[in-house]
């Protein structure tokens, strides 16, 4: 990918990066979320963004699927054509790195010349990659009506309890090798549970989406249009 710098009005469109975040310190095995917004400043071309891995040893990317990269190269994460002069877009992900080391990342605005990208602005970040930990970690995203994230649900490992963040993350770290029982309950919802495996020292993501109890379904398909904030506030007696 060539680094260009496009003069704004013209016909392709411009890229710049609004905000983008990664974490500075890792370890082998771990995935490491990141993200990014990029705006474009330019003409009606096609544009987006990109995780371009510079330097250090192959990472994996996860961005709907799991992609490998080498040194030197680049995934291109979104692209459109916008309908109005501005248009902005946002992506976000994980990234996992396959040996120690010290990596160079730039997430970067990128826009379409013919069959070519060019990269017209980025955020450069130097990552410490450590040993792979000695024991793995459990973590994920608990999410419930609409996809939201569900905050306050307790989740449990083996009997060992967590409550979810406010974004609706939780975290198990220092598990031993071996099979578990992961269960997660919330007054408005189905108790939810899943067998997991735990065979190597890493970390093992598991989303849970959970479903309504259906004593609150009907209540939510009798509540007047608008009044879906008040079922957060039912309990059962």
């Amino acid at each position: 990918m060539e680094l260009v710098r496009v003069e704004a009005g013209v016909e392709y469109a411009r890229g710049v990066v609004e905000d983008a975040n990664i974490p500075t310190s890792s370890r082998v095995g771990e995935w490491n979320p990141w993200n990014i917004r990029v705006h474009n400043v330019g003409g009606m071309g096609v544009f987006g963004a990109a995780f371009w891995l510079i330097d250090g040893k192959s990472v994996t990317v996860r961005y709907g699927k799991e992609y490998t990269l080498n040194p030197g190269e680049a995934l291109i994460l979104y692209n459109e054509m916008p309908r109005e002069y501005c248009s902005r877009v946002g992506c976000n992900g994980e990234v996992m790195y396959s040996e120690e080391g010290s990596y160079v990342i730039r997430l970067a605005a990128v826009h379409r010349e013919d069959d070519r990208w060019y990269a017209d602005d980025y955020k450069e970040f130097t990552i410490s990659v450590t040993g792979a930990p000695r024991k793995a970690v459990v973590q994920g995203i608990v999410t419930g009506i609409l996809g939201m994230p569900v905050s306050g649900a307790i989740v449990s490992l083996n009997g060992i309890r967590r409550m979810t963040r406010s974004d609706g993350s939780y975290r198990f770290e220092d598990v031993e090798t071996g099979d578990y029982m992961l269960s997660v309950e919330h007054w408005l919802y189905d108790r939810y549970e899943e067998h997991i495996s735990v065979k190597e020292p890493r970390t093992y993501t598991v989303d849970v989406g959970l479903s309504m109890k259906m004593m609150y379904k009907v209540l939510l398909a009798a509540a007047p249009v608008g009044a879906i904030g008040g079922v957060a506030y039912l309990r059962k007696k």
